[in-house]
């Protein structure tokens, strides 16, 4: 019956998107992504929906807007770049390719979600405001359900939400990368929005304490910085994220101080060690396969050989090690002038719109809160594996599309005011 009436929805959700717009099939596989039904919902799982939802996403694209743009930017350029680094590296795989090539796979359908996210939000500015509204909601509907789960039991909440996010520290990176995209649509919306978004911003600070993870409070500190430089009303915003934290407080347990407090005594913690044994390990690999690495998901399968006897072998525990050692020179450098593009495009954009009018132009905020929130998972991302997981770079995407319609708007402003000067002439 379950999987009868989610079938149902799926499809209604499918010719709405056909009829009207796509962007509603983005929010359900949007949904999907974080929360991930197909563990919960009963039989669905090995129908594989996810899969199924992205080809209908591709359809409903194809069908409302007849064309796609594929790689008429320099982030799409990018992209599929990067994803031809990770299948020419599965080829070339070192210990196993049927591995290799399954993470390939996996990255590619990330890059093609990717090419109809940045397709759908280039359409319409509401269509950002969209996006940015599904992730919010459902990172804070994901980050409430960890806060029943925590006073039920579940401490450092784990083991719950989608494939890429299961673990505390992967669960707090997702909420790390939620906390700006409320922040900012807060000071953008008016009325309930406003404190719906403001709701947001509380729930996500609680995920983030009750999952304890210590990079994510590294990036906390980060963003503290971060807001404190890229905003113009400085004494504002600051104030806002203090009333934030101050009602956050009361809830936080005492064993999160503890261990906040073991960050200064990496040297003596088992876990920041065998990171440092790991680092190590990624670095020699790099230098025995430095063009294409040993291939995707094969340095846990060839790191035991790098490292010493009765060492426990784990994943690199931070991405740079992880595309340098699994995908070479090759990968990595396209990975980091992705991430440099991406950065600066959405550091100009919000300046720009900045100077041409004030802070809550949609475009501006947007662009800031898209800015913020890849800089917190990268800081996030130097103590995890996140080359594959889809949401570090949806900010690209972001990019491309509100660089787009920036220009579509500018266009638009300048055939309206040759129209002016002609009628007045």
């Amino acid at each position: 019956m379950r999987l009868i009436a989610f079938s149902i929805f799926c499809v209604l959700i499918f010719w709405k998107s056909c009829k009207t717009n796509p962007a509603y099939l983005m929010v359900l596989l949007i949904f999907m992504y974080f929360f991930y039904p197909e563990k919960y919902i009963w039989s669905i799982e090995e129908y594989r929906i996810v899969l199924l939802l992205n080809a209908a996403l591709i359809i409903a694209v194809l069908i409302r807007y007849k064309t796609l743009s594929i790689y008429n930017d320099r982030y799409s350029v990018l992209m599929i770049l990067l994803a031809g680094s990770f299948f020419l590296s599965a080829i070339y795989a070192t210990m196993d390719s049927r591995i290799a090539m399954d993470g390939a796979m996996q990255f590619i359908k990330a890059v093609v979600f990717w090419i109809m996210l940045k397709n759908i939000l280039s359409k319409d500015i509401r269509n950002v405001d969209l996006f940015l509204w599904a992730c919010m909601v459902s990172l804070s509907l994901l980050a409430l359900w960890g806060v029943q789960q925590y006073y039920l039991g579940n401490i450092r909440l784990e083991d719950f939400g989608g494939p890429q996010i299961e673990g505390s520290n992967q669960l707090a990176s997702a909420f790390i990368w939620g906390l700006p995209i409320a922040y900012y649509k807060a000071f953008g919306e008016t009325g309930w929005k406003r404190y719906a978004c403001f709701g947001c911003l509380i729930i996500l600070l609680m995920g983030i304490i009750f999952t304890e993870s210590r990079q994510a409070f590294l990036a906390l500190v980060f963003y503290g910085v971060c807001f404190f430089v890229v905003t113009r009303k400085k004494m504002f915003y600051v104030t806002a994220a203090l009333v934030a934290a101050l009602a956050v407080l009361p809830f936080v347990p005492s064993s999160y101080w503890d261990r906040m407090g073991s960050i200064g005594e990496y040297s003596q913690d088992a876990s920041a060690s065998g990171r440092l044994e790991m680092w190590s390990a990624a670095v020699e690999i790099f230098a025995d396969h430095p063009v294409l690495g040993v291939g995707p998901d094969n340095f846990i399968l060839i790191a035991r050989y790098y490292v010493g006897l009765g060492q426990h072998v784990r994943v690199t525990h931070n991405t740079i090690m992880q595309i340098l050692s699994e995908q070479g020179i090759i990968g990595i450098s396209i990975f980091c002038v992705l991430i440099f593009y991406t950065l600066r495009g959405l550091w100009r954009l919000s300046r720009e719109q900045a100077e041409h009018g004030s802070q809550s132009n949609p475009l501006s905020y947007y662009s800031l809160a898209m800015l913020v929130s890849l800089a917190g998972v990268l800081v996030c991302s130097l103590f995890q594996n996140k080359a594959d997981h889809e949401f570090l770079y949806w900010p690209a995407a972001v990019a491309a599309a509100l660089e787009s319609l920036r220009q579509r708007i500018s266009e638009k402003t300048t055939d309206q005011h040759g129209e002016i000067l002609q009628l007045n002439g």
